[in-house]
């Protein structure tokens, strides 16, 4: 069981209140993460659309170094692997489709 980090207003009995804008891929790790290792924390969330299906989505997640220790403490390792996806190319453009970065890799 995790340790409970509460942190309290300076002078008050109060529990810190959080304010979370975006219910991306980090707004909802960060609020995941503080309801557990901080449950008496007040954690709102805030987001503009009004579901998960308002508008389309790009993104993924990568993860690399010790952001598998993150997702490990978390309990979301397994839940993750299932649905893991090795990339081993990708180009990343702007709005236009000009190509901004890519990463092509070689074969042999």
């Amino acid at each position: 069981m995790p340790r409970d980090t509460t942190r309290r207003k300076r002078g008050t009995g109060e529990a810190l209140r959080i304010g979370v804008v975006g219910a991306g891929i980090s707004g909802l790790t960060f609020a995941a993460a503080m309801r557990r290792l901080s449950p008496a924390t007040n954690v709102e969330l805030y987001e503009r659309d009004e579901s998960a299906t308002s508008r389309r989505q790009g993104y993924s997640l990568g993860l690399k170094g010790d952001a598998g220790l993150t997702v490990k403490t978390l309990d979301l390792y397994d839940l993750l692997a299932k649905e893991a996806i090795t990339i081993t190319n990708f180009v990343i453009c702007d709005q236009r489709g000009a190509r901004l970065l890519e990463y092509l890799r070689r074969e042999g």
